[in-house]
């Protein structure tokens, strides 16, 4: 199929350039016919304005042509190139969801975070674009934890100092893992500052109030709802009223 239309373009371009000559072999005979012999027509100027209109209209017609499959053709590239990412997108979340796989209690998680976060932003009635971003960060905010041992994440006793710094780490390690997919900048952004804290006393770079991206701010409300509303072998999940209080409290500057 690639052949055909390679074929049939250099078919059109042959044409096009078949008649930008015809109509410069008419303005040479015109030219030779008006400077030589001005009493005698090689070609009638009846039929040589007939001949030129009808060169021009083929030419335009052809070029919006080609503009049109240009277009199309555009767009066929785009669309594969937005599957292509979407492909790499799903094939590094499923290696998150694997991890998630394996803890019933955070099974799911990753959906749940996405689904309140696009929530947030469409609240805040941020941009289409925006919201996409945040909802690819979502997805993918916790890959970083396939980089943690099984036996800190799946721990059901406390974590010492040692493991919490280990499982701190998570944020960074999401962001090296997406770091080689350059259109995910902005997602890996978000992710990376995901912990911080409107107070500076998150992770990892104790970023403070404004400075900590708005889609961080907003994956981190949606983080924290989460983990408030689910059990843990640890903790009971909160109630309604406690974790309303405990967001206003946490989280009142912080979107």
């Amino acid at each position: 199929m690639e052949i055909v239309k390679k074929l049939s373009f250099k078919k059109r371009n042959f044409f096009k350039m078949s008649t930008l000559c015809i109509m410069f072999l008419l303005i040479v005979f015109q030219f030779i016919s008006i400077k030589y012999s001005p009493a005698t027509k090689i070609i009638p100027d009846n039929i040589a304005v007939a001949v030129a209109l009808i060169c021009i209209f083929y030419l335009w017609i052809s070029e919006q042509r080609d503009k049109e499959k240009l277009s199309r053709m555009n767009l066929e590239l785009m669309l594969a190139h937005n599957t292509l990412k979407e492909s790499q997108i799903d094939i590094i979340m499923s290696l998150g969801l694997s991890q998630e796989a394996k803890d019933y209690y955070t099974q799911g998680h990753s959906k749940r975070v996405t689904k309140y976060a696009v929530a947030i932003a469409e609240e805040l009635k941020l941009e289409d674009e925006e919201i996409d971003i945040i909802k690819r960060a979502g997805k993918l905010h916790d890959i970083g934890k396939i980089g943690i041992s099984d036996d800190i994440l799946l721990s059901k006793n406390k974590l010492s100092e040692e493991e919490y710094q280990i499982i701190k780490s998570h944020p960074l390690k999401s962001a090296n893992i997406l770091d080689p997919l350059k259109f995910l900048d902005r997602e890996k952004d978000i992710i990376k500052h995901h912990h911080e804290r409107y107070d500076g006393k998150g992770y990892p770079d104790g970023l403070k109030t404004e400075k900590i991206p708005l889609g961080s701010r907003i994956l981190s409300l949606a983080d924290a709802f989460d983990a408030m509303k689910s059990e843990r072998p640890y903790k009971k999940p909160l109630s309604k009223e406690e974790i309303i209080a405990e967001i206003k409290k946490q989280f009142r500057f912080a979107v």
